[in-house]
């Protein structure tokens, strides 16, 4: 079974976006259905570009803007931000906070999510932005699958237990970062494609008993 993988990024200078993509290269070679999308920076002067027609921004990349329903289709989340001042970006955290009526129905529940973040100075507070991640989705009644220990960039890219961080900021990551997020894109699909396989089984056992 193909998992459905959905990498959600809030980017204001374009780190987090390379990323997103570089770890959307990574699921898809596992064999997932990925879609990329941005969460649109509400709070950055001038980063999305223009004000529209209708009074709102228009967003800077051309990916599709994320809405709640995009989690709930998903059977794996990669959910990618910066770090502003130790903690999840306003734009994210407000796209997480407007899931609120999905995860009052129990809809958000039962998904694999991962996180990847950058700063632009090395002790930022990256750390605490991805465990801060990782209580919204304990709440929403998802799993967090960490990073790989063992993959080959685990080290050169940082080394973070909790997901992926960067250095980043003002422009494109680095080689090192762009591949640990292939690796980190990779383990996710896997793990999805396991935990989707071993349901699938167990629906089998029970409807052949």
């Amino acid at each position: 079974m193909r998992p459905r993988l959905a990498v959600i990024y809030h980017s204001r200078h374009g780190t987090l976006r390379t990323l997103s993509l570089a770890a959307a290269e990574g699921a898809r070679r596992e064999g997932a259905r990925v879609r990329v999308l941005q969460v649109a920076d509400e709070d950055g002067p001038g980063a999305t570009g223009a004000t529209g027609a209708a009074g709102g921004r228009v967003p800077r990349w051309p990916e599709r803007v994320a809405v709640p329903e995009d989690v709930m289709r998903a059977d794996a989340v990669l959910l990618a931000g910066p770090t502003y001042f130790g903690n999840v970006s306003s734009s994210l955290k407000r796209f997480l906070e407007s899931a609120t009526p999905l995860w009052r129905e129990g809809l958000l529940a039962d998904r694999l999510v991962t996180g990847m973040t950058s700063s632009t100075c090395t002790h930022g507070g990256r750390e605490a932005t991805l465990l801060a991640l990782h209580q919204t989705v304990y709440h929403w009644g998802c799993w967090v699958a960490g990073a790989d220990p063992g993959a080959p960039h685990f080290g050169l890219s940082g080394g973070n237990p909790y997901g992926l961080s960067a250095v980043g900021g003002r422009g494109p990551s680095g080689p090192a970062e762009r591949e640990g997020a292939r690796e980190l894109g990779s383990r996710l699909a896997a793990l999805a494609a396991r935990i989707a396989a071993a349901a699938s089984s167990a629906i089998s056992r029970t409807a052949a008993t």
